[in-house]
């Protein structure tokens, strides 16, 4: 083959076609190390366009991983006139949001009428209280005065203050780590 002066043989055009092969494959690698990373904007990945199993907790950052915690602990204390009784204890890890919810079955020890004021409190500070009207004609469990708040973690206590001397049972606290908690 000629072209022009210059005389291409099948030698020659074989060993210019792998220059330019070896010019492309070299430069290709270069432009794949800068490309840019794809940016998604926010809101643009919902539920429905994921596929089942692409989001596991391992792939989510500490804080955003759900996590259940609870004590419940079933036998019946008692708890003394207008005295604060400390009934359930539950100890969180700090640095995270909670969803804490509470309760527990109070009644009194005789057939009297009563009231049983609960708080759910973070050491000193209370996230949530309820009163439980206990009066009975007879000495049964049937008051449950129920709690919830959100929490950064640390000691949960559930403390009850009955007007006459009553009982504690079906004591339970229940905590969920969270990602993100409004209170409203």
């Amino acid at each position: 083959m000629r072209i022009g002066k210059l005389r291409l043989t099948a030698g020659r055009v074989a060993v210019v076609i792998s220059m330019l092969a070896l010019v492309f494959a070299l430069a290709g690698g270069a432009v794949g190390k800068g490309k840019k990373k794809l940016k998604l904007k926010n809101g643009s990945v919902t539920t429905p366009k994921l596929a089942n199993g692409a989001v596991t907790s391992a792939k989510l950052a500490k804080n955003e991983q759900s996590l259940g915690f609870v004590t419940h602990q079933s036998g019946q204390i008692p708890m003394p006139a207008a005295t604060s009784t400390t009934v359930a204890t539950l100890n969180l890890p700090a640095g995270f949001k909670y969803a804490v919810t509470a309760h527990a079955s109070v009644g009194p020890v005789a057939a009297t009428a009563e009231l049983v004021n609960c708080s759910l409190k973070n050491g000193t500070t209370t996230i949530s209280a309820a009163v439980a009207n206990a009066a009975t004609a007879a000495p049964v469990f049937q008051a449950e005065p129920v709690m919830a708040g959100i929490t950064d973690g640390g000691t949960i206590t559930l403390n009850c203050t009955p007007d006459q001397a009553s009982g504690a049972k079906e004591r339970v606290i229940l905590a969920t780590r969270v990602g993100t908690a409004t209170t409203q």
